[in-house]
């Protein structure tokens, strides 16, 4: 049996239902290690949705854990005797930094997992981001592996320098058995809910586009109502999400009169779920530092048809261009516009794609995460 320790930042939703799984596996023995209490035992107050979040996943359920409470702490946790390799979530932390060169002067294995695409990366310039990737070559040239996400975060690594045999595939994905048993049961029902209008039968329902996310300027949420902007009345545009500019979005949709736009406020993981089930259509039009989107393998695993700006992490990945969805250059309006009215205007074609998301999400599992992460125990 392996001993594996985790270090990442606070419980976050997306991260500890993977622990779960990994802790439910007959190989791995699993510790993970939390640098904050945020948001594990009370609501925290989130900057970018402005205001306090608690959700309603349990984050603490199902694997071992511990708070760190400093690097003293951490040197007592990390001893030769006690794991046999640590993972270690990003390294914008100087206590992940501190565990890395603890770890290799303990003879305990590194791996560092990353999500930074190279189609963003490329784009950075000046002297400071010169210096760190110097620093980041210097930094995984130490690493035992380097776990990619996908295949722009593969490239990142091989961009810095490093080799194909230290490179490992542990794919972004959600916990996709919890959103298929909720769509199968939001199927069963059959949820009339109408969620941009005041009711009406499902059957008779308008064509809902869908956003999900923080209502910030990384998420470029101005261009998808830019682009709803000339639809009609047989199509509606729900914003689910919080954010510093939900006002702004709000006049700018009041002022230029556009019909058919909801903005749906903060809606926690269970409620979330009817969304993604009433929704048609998903869009994500961010821009750089969306490093992958986890909401669009939610979205794919309603069967949802997708599309993507072409700086979103996973759009290398996730997206088959007319497939299972479009991607489209960042800030495109017209683009945008161009495929949304596809896909409003072709029922079939929405069901075509978004059965091959159904079927390609499917790949991006918990399970290949934990062959990924075997396979770097076993090979290093």
């Amino acid at each position: 049996m392996f001993r594996l320790a985790i270090i990442t930042s606070h419980p976050i939703q997306y991260q500890t239902p993977l622990f779960k799984k990994i802790s439910e596996h007959g190989e791995i023995q699993l510790t993970v290690y939390f640098r904050e209490k945020k948001g594990a035992l009370a609501p925290y107050y989130d900057k970018e949705f402005g205001k306090n979040v608690k959700w309603e996943i349990p984050l603490l359920e199902g694997y071992f854990f511990k708070f760190l409470s400093g690097l003293k702490h951490l040197t007592q946790e990390l001893q030769p005797t006690s794991y046999d390799a640590l993972i270690v979530y990003g390294w914008n932390s100087w206590l992940n930094l501190f565990a890395c060169l603890l770890c290799r002067m303990r003879k305990i294995k590194v791996f560092i997992y990353g999500e930074n695409p190279l189609n963003q990366e490329k784009k950075k310039r000046g002297i400071a981001q010169a210096i760190k990737r110097k620093v980041l070559c210097l930094l995984f040239q130490q690493m035992s592996a380097c776990l990619f996400i996908g295949k722009e975060n593969k490239k990142f690594y091989e961009w810095l320098g490093v080799s194909k045999k230290k490179l490992f595939y542990v794919p972004y994905a959600v916990d996709n058995a919890r959103f298929r048993e909720a769509n199968i049961r939001l199927l069963e029902i059959r949820s009339p809910l109408e969620i941009g209008s005041q009711g009406g039968e499902h059957q008779n329902k308008n064509i809902t586009i869908l956003f999900v996310g923080k209502l910030i300027a990384r998420k470029r949420p101005l261009d998808l109502i830019r682009a709803f902007a000339p639809f009609d009345a047989k199509s509606q545009l729900v914003m689910v999400g919080e954010g510093s500019l939900k006002r702004e979005l709000e006049e700018y949709v009041q002022k230029n009169k556009i019909k058919n736009v909801r903005f749906a406020g903060f809606v926690n993981q269970e409620t979330l779920s009817t969304y993604y089930r009433e929704a048609d259509v998903f869009v994500l039009p961010s821009g750089r530092g969306e490093t992958w989107g986890l909401v669009v393998n939610e979205a794919m695993n309603f069967s949802l048809p997708i599309i993507v700006s072409d700086s979103v992490g996973c759009a290398a990945d996730l997206v088959r261009q007319g497939i299972n969805g479009f991607t489209y250059p960042e800030g495109d309006i017209k683009k945008l516009s161009e495929h949304i009215k596809m896909l409003v205007g072709n029922e079939n074609t929405r069901k075509s794609f978004g059965k091959e998301s159904e079927m390609l999400v499917r790949h991006f599992s918990y399970e290949k995460d934990i062959e990924g992460i075997i396979q770097a125990l076993s090979s290093c």
